[in-house]
């Protein structure tokens, strides 16, 4: 797994949680939190939480609503990694509503390319 940092944050219910983060900043207007759960917590969590966890991370980093993305890496069966792109409907600064679908092959190869460039840096 890549070098992502521990943060908490609250789930839907006020309790604190832990997510592992590698921000990457795309461009000045964007910023890209690459996010992945601990071993022992089940990708359902993030799942039921993405708003209010996005709505954090969005905060921690300063970003704009649309210059925010957020990107789960999942660890599926086998050992293979699913990069799954979240979209967020956002009324204001608060977001209302989730989608996630599996990363195009072209905009996951770009973001492990920052990835990588933002370790050697």
């Amino acid at each position: 797994m890549h070098p992502f940092r521990t943060v908490s944050v609250k789930n839907r219910l006020g309790e604190a949680i832990d997510v592992l983060i590698h921000p990457l900043k795309v461009s000045a207007e964007h910023t890209c939190v690459l996010l992945t759960l601990p071993k022992n917590t089940h990708a359902s969590m993030f799942a039921k939480n993405a708003e209010y966890i996005a709505h954090q991370l969005r905060q921690t980093y300063q970003a704009l609503a649309q210059g925010f993305s957020l990107v789960e890496i999942r660890k599926e069966k086998e050992k293979s990694e699913v990069w799954y792109d979240w979209k967020f409907s956002w009324v204001g600064d608060t977001p209302v509503d989730s989608q996630f679908s599996a990363l195009s092959l072209q905009k996951k190869s770009y973001l492990s390319d920052l990835f990588k460039d933002s370790l050697i840096a």
